[in-house]
């Protein structure tokens, strides 16, 4: 709310029109608003919202606090978002997403991440570490292994490669 306020006393602009045109424009966002409530000619792309299963009168709840809780969107102008906001031509980008998954719990996910970076960046040694990581987590010990010795080739100092593959052999001995 507070960002909201000094946003709009600074610029002079309601929120939902400084953010249309300095945020959602720009990113191609053409379907999405801060319009409370949302414009009668996006209301049939939104999403109906539930509570406790059953779907809430009138559709959806309209707060007031536009920055905090006022974006109206659909998923594919959430995918604009998302796909703006990682720079996928940058190795540690791409690691710190398979990261978040990975810290998430969502092991394939990450690993489909790191595989990316392996393949967009395959004499670093850093995205086979990270894959390894992943695929040890998953317990797939000769996935693992194979990542952490192509990590030690690219990169021989790699002091975490050689602790890992040490693990390796310990549990893949009992």
């Amino acid at each position: 709310m507070i960002c909201q306020l000094i946003l709009e006393n600074a610029t002079g602009e309601t929120y939902q029109d400084y953010m249309l045109k300095n945020v959602l424009m720009p990113l191609g966002m053409n379907s999405s608003s801060f319009n409370q409530p949302p414009d009668k000619n996006n209301q049939n792309i939104l999403a109906t919202g539930y509570n406790n299963g059953e779907e809430f009168a009138g559709k959806y709840h309209v707060y007031p606090e536009k920055a905090p809780a006022g974006l109206w969107s659909n998923p594919t102008d959430l995918a604009k978002y998302i796909i703006d906001d990682y720079d996928f031509s940058n190795e540690n980008e791409l690691n710190q997403l398979g990261y978040e998954l990975l810290g998430a719990g969502k092991t394939d996910a990450a690993i489909k991440i790191f595989s990316l970076n392996v393949a967009e960046f395959p004499n670093s040694a850093n995205p086979y570490d990270s894959r390894g990581e992943a695929y040890l987590a998953k317990k797939e010990y000769l996935l693992s292994k194979k990542d952490y010795l192509k990590s030690l080739e690219l990169d021989p100092n790699n002091q975490n490669a050689k602790v890992m593959l040490l693990k390796i052999e310990t549990l893949t001995k009992k």
